[in-house]
């Protein structure tokens, strides 16, 4: 997307039924959310973005199914169904093309992190970094979901941490190559 948006603007992109575009989604698009939770306030205060999440979509064709990878506080890496995801959110789903050259064969390594574990102390080392305004990256086996997204693209696409060495969905929205596709429910 490049360019910041604010949730006020957030608010006008027309809502888009899902079952109107399922068929168009495609393995590596993303999405991305702004929740009402606080958790997800607190992400976007710190962050000063609408954003508080982000996931990767996989179109499972051989069971007509789109799941979301993404990595949550409860659970860690996971994949689930993004019907059942859309139906208990509470909140903004928003989803994106990243239009770079990108080999789908290795998302796979998405598959591979599954059930890592949520890094709940990343949280707050992205605090003190904030605070700070400098920092470094912080690398583990367990993930926040921007950590995750990156991780998985980071052999055939990179995305910029923000100078303080962290990286939120706000970093991978402003990304040149994301273009936003459509606001759903």
């Amino acid at each position: 997307m490049s360019k910041h948006i604010d949730k006020k603007n957030l608010q006008k992109i027309q809502i888009i039924n899902y079952d109107e575009i399922r068929n168009q989604i495609e393995t590596g698009m993303l999405f991305f959310t702004s929740g009402n939770y606080t958790i997800s306030r607190a992400i976007q205060k710190a962050t000063k973005s609408p954003w508080s999440h982000v996931g990767i979509l996989f179109n499972v064709r051989d069971t007509d199914r789109i799941m979301i990878l993404e990595s949550v506080e409860d659970m860690g890496v996971r994949l689930i169904p993004f019907s059942e995801y859309i139906n208990n959110y509470d909140g903004n789903i928003i989803i994106c093309k990243l239009n770079a050259e990108i080999d789908t064969k290795v998302l796979g390594k998405g598959w591979d992190l599954i059930l890592k574990k949520y890094d709940k102390s990343e949280f707050i080392r992205i605090l003190e970094r904030i605070i700070k305004g400098e920092g470094r990256p912080h690398y583990n086996s367990m993930y926040i979901c921007s950590e995750l997204v990156e991780e998985v693209f980071e052999s055939t696409y990179k995305f910029q941490f923000d100078k303080r060495g962290f990286i939120s969905p706000e970093n991978i929205w402003e990304d040149n190559c994301i273009e936003l596709l459509w606001r759903i429910k």
